[in-house]
């Protein structure tokens, strides 16, 4: 109210726009500079002996979120600026897909779809193929809009802009994030089959599992492994470092999901292989939390047989 009544007094609305676009640049680059603090604070450290010290905010190094002290901030810009007429339709996208990602982070999904429909507007002024024109900010937007969508269950509309992103995606790594929102919003609709053939068409395209012959793979592998721990003592399995590559973190993300799956339907075969391909990608890669399930069942699979 205090902000109406101050604007209130400047009797021009040209005035009143250049002074909401001034207001609202300001916040932005604050919130911009708040917002590079706290990456620089989750930035890991080293201990003894070199080894890395993550923050306490941080989820195994990656995909990590500040806790957005300066969002609101980001949100009140955005208000400012949307509320002024822009030839900078460029400028006005990127803004409405960072506010977007910020407010689903936080979990404001509705306002995320707000600034999402903004931006995808914002955007179609750009180019008639914004894909063609800004691909990696219409893969951006459309990843946020999609996972926004279905996580409000509203899966019409998040199953259409799913197809848009698959149909226009260059690659399988860049439709990932959304694959496994996809599967996610399968589960929440108790569709047993559909998520487990999903995450498994996935896992199998991007080439992290088996097209055939999956229970000799299982099997084989296993050997592999006990072989290993044989070989190998707890010390050094907790000496391993935290992985730091986020697409190897989405992948092994998705083959837990293939376990779910598979105890969910009760296969027996990807049961068994699933967690054995994520241990097999921690011993390669690292560890991140999907790795603490993978060690868990692998060991009372060992004490049972």
């Amino acid at each position: 109210r205090v902000q109406q009544a101050a604007q209130s007094l400047i009797p021009f609305r040209e005035e009143k726009n250049k002074l909401k676009t001034y207001l609202g640049l300001c916040l932005l680059e604050f919130h911009r500079s708040e917002q590079e603090k706290e990456r620089q604070q989750l930035l890991p450290s080293e201990g003894k002996g070199g080894k890395p010290i993550t923050s306490k905010h941080d989820d195994n190094a990656v995909g990590s979120v500040p806790k957005q002290r300066g969002a609101s901030y980001l949100f009140i810009a955005m208000d400012h600026l949307n509320s002024v007429p822009s030839k900078d339709h460029l400028h006005q996208a990127k803004m409405n897909v960072e506010g977007a990602e910020h407010a689903s982070t936080l979990g404001a999904l509705t306002l995320s779809i707000k600034y999402s429909r903004i931006a995808a507007e914002q955007i179609s002024k750009i180019h008639h193929d914004p894909w063609a024109a800004q691909y990696d900010l219409a893969l951006r937007l459309f990843r946020v809009w999609t996972d926004v969508e279905l996580a409000l269950g509203n899966f019409e509309e998040g199953y259409r802009l799913c197809q848009q992103l698959f149909e226009k995606a260059r690659s399988v790594d860049d439709e990932l994030p959304t694959t496994l929102a996809h599967v996610r919003a399968l589960e929440r609709q108790d569709e047993k089959v559909a998520y487990l053939s999903t995450a498994v068409e996935a896992a199998q395209q991007i080439g992290i599992y088996p097209k055939r012959g999956m229970l000799w793979t299982a099997v084989k592998e296993m050997i592999m492994l006990n072989s290993y721990f044989k070989r190998h003592t707890n010390e050094d399995i907790l000496k391993l470092p935290v992985v730091t590559d986020s697409r190897q973190v989405l992948s092994m993300k998705l083959i837990d999901k293939i376990a779910q799956g598979g105890l969910i339907t009760e296969d027996a075969t990807h049961i068994l292989l699933a967690p054995i391909k994520v241990i097999r990608s921690t011993l390669q890669h690292g560890i991140c939390k999907y790795s603490a399930f993978a060690f868990a069942f692998f060991g009372l699979l060992s004490v049972t047989q």
